[in-house]
């Protein structure tokens, strides 16, 4: 055993120098490359933002009641599709559906009433015309009976007129009858003109009470018709008002959000938020930073996305880009917009409202650089031991 030893030992002593220079070379070779990287190589510099959402382009939009009253019926579900229009929650609408039959009820009476009056303008119309030719015929017949009487009276007077200038023509006592006959003629053809006058009176006396019913009538008429369009607009408020019973869809996408006190039997007051609708669209990131990266981060720059329900140790993280970056703060932070980037393979479903973190990449340094600036602020005035 002392020959085995001893030859360890020279075996030991020929390799010791030469293993501890390479050694040495390898350390010193080590110690370069890091310093090369060191003040060489380039590492991302991330701003971190203070919390982020996934969102969608288009921003969801509100399901709220305009009225108060009590729920009937509701079928908001989160997740549920629906299409706009859709009615998702029915208020209690009974005092305005009765409201509404009463004012149809009202409508058709008064359409009715007004048929009525119509027709019975049009009947004193015609009989206003009838009435009229029938007096204008009468009219010329009394005028051509006192022409007639008129006529008579003349010839009868032109008798007597020749009987007392030719003395003894005829007898005294056929010149009495001639005078007599004359007066008589004269005396019916006053009597049929006073009577033409009389008729002619009598033709505007009934014209003009005719025109004046007729004139009623149509002021009747105009009066209903005032009320019947009233009542259409009464019936036409009253629709509305039922139908602002019904909560409908804004537009056609996916229940978001349902109100936690939403159910049949509850009640809601004007202006509620019953819920959202999330339309369909493209997902965005929208994260806030600090205010102290306003000016760092900016449109086109790299970032990350890590959700807070999907570890990224375990899923990875969501590829993005800086979409946009908004030039004001808002209570202390910065609002970006983040185009999602994401991997085909990845397996996280990506769906609207996920919350999370975002990182922006907003330069390249070396890792000299950074250190220099950490020194720099830990020696900066205020901040030293």
């Amino acid at each position: 055993m002392s020959a085995t030893f001893s030859k360890t030992m020279r075996s030991l002593a020929s390799d010791g120098p030469r293993r501890g220079t390479a050694g040495l070379v390898a350390a010193a070779l080590g110690l370069a490359a890091w310093g090369a990287w060191f003040v060489l190589g380039r590492v991302a510099v991330h701003e971190t933002s203070d919390g982020a959402r996934i969102e969608e382009v288009r921003a969801a939009h509100p399901v709220a009641v305009e009225i108060a009253g009590r729920v009937v019926a509701t079928s908001l579900a989160i997740g549920r599709e629906v299409e706009a229009g859709d009615v998702l929650v029915r208020l209690d609408a009974r005092a305005a559906t009765r409201a509404l039959d009463e004012a149809r009820a009202r409508l058709q009476d008064q359409e009715g009433r007004l048929r009525a009056v119509k027709a019975e303008v049009a009947a004193a119309g015609s009989a206003l015309a009838a009435r009229g030719e029938a007096f204008a015929v009468a009219v010329l017949e009394a005028r051509a009976q006192a022409a007639e009487a008129e006529a008579r009276a003349r010839l009868a007077e032109a008798e007597v007129e020749r009987n007392r200038k030719i003395p003894g023509l005829v007898s005294e006592e056929q010149r009495a009858k001639v005078v007599a006959e004359a007066e008589a003629a004269r005396a019916r053809a006053q009597a049929q003109g006073l009577a033409a006058s009389r008729l002619e009176r009598e033709r505007e006396a009934e014209e003009s009470d005719r025109r004046s019913r007729l004139a009623e009538l149509e002021r009747d008429a105009a009066e209903l018709r005032g009320e019947a369009a009233v009542a259409a607009a009464a019936i036409r408020r009253l629709e509305g008002e039922v139908e602002r019973h019904d909560v409908r869809a804004p537009v056609a996408g996916r229940v978001g959000e349902v109100a936690a006190e939403l159910r049949t039997g509850s009640v809601v007051a004007a202006g509620d938020r019953l819920g959202s609708i999330v339309p369909e669209g493209t997902l965005r990131a929208v994260a806030h930073f600090p205010v102290a990266a306003l000016g760092r981060v900016r449109r086109g720059q790299p970032a990350r996305l890590r959700l807070d329900g999907y570890p990224w140790t375990r899923y990875g993280t969501i590829p993005a880009k800086v979409a946009d970056v908004a030039s004001e703060p808002r209570d202390g932070r910065i609002r970006v917009e983040l185009d999602l980037e994401p991997d085909p393979r990845s397996t996280i479903p990506l769906e609207h409202g996920l919350p999370g973190t975002a990182e922006v990449e907003v330069e390249r340094a070396s890792p000299a650089a950074l250190v220099l600036r950490a020194a720099g602020v830990w020696l900066r005035p205020g901040r030293g031991p």
